[in-house]
């Protein structure tokens, strides 16, 4: 009942035409220029998946298996099949929610073991309980044979050094 100059895309077949509902089968049938749409195979919000490929939700181009989950919208974002889990920005595997007290640094949180570096590393509220036993707590000065680094700058990678020089002497000796 529909002509091509009526928007039929394929008059040969009755059951193609503009007003037709598109199903799963290979073919336009509602003559709109895209093939299959609503199917698990196609990308119909065009963000690049799929339901087939772990789009959880194929009408809104914002939640896709790419995405980053957004705290507080009540959207899987991210598809993992969780709505607004704790975000770990930092990615060291603890969010602030499971005990992590700086997720911007991977080098503080509660599986960490402390550092001297003016961090509190494994999140216990104290930064650099170690170092108290390395350096006199009453004087303030080292321990003989004892340092410790105070801040993250160069000074603080000295370990690196003797550390490789002991691996190398190794290797060579193997």
């Amino acid at each position: 009942g529909v002509s091509e100059a009526e928007g039929d895309c394929n008059d040969d077949d009755a059951g193609v035409h503009p007003t037709a509902e598109d199903v799963v089968n290979g073919v336009d049938d509602d003559c709109d220029g895209l093939v299959d749409e609503g199917g698990a195979r196609v990308d119909d919000d065009g963000d690049g998946f799929s339901e087939e490929t772990g789009d959880c939700d194929d009408a809104n181009p914002e939640a896709n298996p790419a995405q980053e989950e957004i705290p507080e919208n009540d959207v899987d974002d991210d598809c993992d099949g969780a709505i607004d889990e704790p975000v770990d920005d930092d990615r060291d595997g603890w969010t602030a929610a499971s005990g992590d007290c700086d997720d911007t640094d991977g080098w503080a949180n509660p599986g960490m073991e402390e550092l001297c570096d003016g961090v509190d590393n494994d999140c216990d509220g104290v930064i650099d309980e170690l170092c108290q036993e390395v350096i006199g707590q009453d004087t303030g000065v080292a321990k003989p044979g004892c340092g410790c680094a105070t801040d993250r700058g160069p000074t603080s990678a000295l370990w690196l050094a003797p550390v490789l020089g002991l691996l190398l002497r190794r290797r060579r000796s193997a």
